[in-house]
């Protein structure tokens, strides 16, 4: 028997069973695209986080106002809290149906984990795309230095 995790998978009305390490929604307060041509550091207020999230702006566009539902897991697979080393990837989605439920996803390692005044700061890079998602200690306790996450993101419709 396996011991309880401290993932715990969620099911919503009308969704998989998924195993979130995290999940808030944000608001865009602002998108700065300055430094690099078709990426942009967007700054959200969450909920219960703040986030500071390198985006591919051609891929998925974004303006400050804009209202995000963003979740992280450590695998795309229903059902289960941990990863699983994969040799290929069918990208026909039917290995993961949860990637058609977001419209923007991608794959890191986070790199910093600290604390500051009760307050938690994950960082992680994706490829080189930057991530830094501050909040209570609680809210990141399934995040761990060296794992590897999945962040989605979707647009909430007003």
């Amino acid at each position: 028997q396996e011991p309880p995790s401290a993932v715990m998978p969620v099911q919503e009305p009308g969704t998989l069973n998924v195993a979130w390490l995290f999940r808030d929604t944000y608001k865009v307060i602002a998108v700065d695209n300055e430094k690099f041509e078709k990426v942009g550091r967007v700054n959200c207020d969450g909920e219960s986080s703040r986030l500071f999230v390198d985006i591919h702006l051609e891929l998925f566009p974004l303006e400050a106002g804009e209202v995000l539902d963003i979740g992280f897991v450590s695998t795309l697979q229903p059902h289960q809290a941990e990863a699983e080393d994969q040799e290929t990837w069918d990208q026909s989605g039917a290995e993961a149906p949860v990637l058609n439920m977001f419209d923007y996803v991608m794959f890191g390692k986070i790199y910093r984990k600290t604390e500051d005044g009760g307050e938690v700061h994950v960082n992680v890079s994706f490829g080189g795309l930057l991530m830094k998602l501050s909040g209570s200690r609680k809210e990141f306790d399934a995040m761990h230095l060296d794992d590897r996450i999945y962040i989605l993101a979707s647009k909430v419709s007003a």
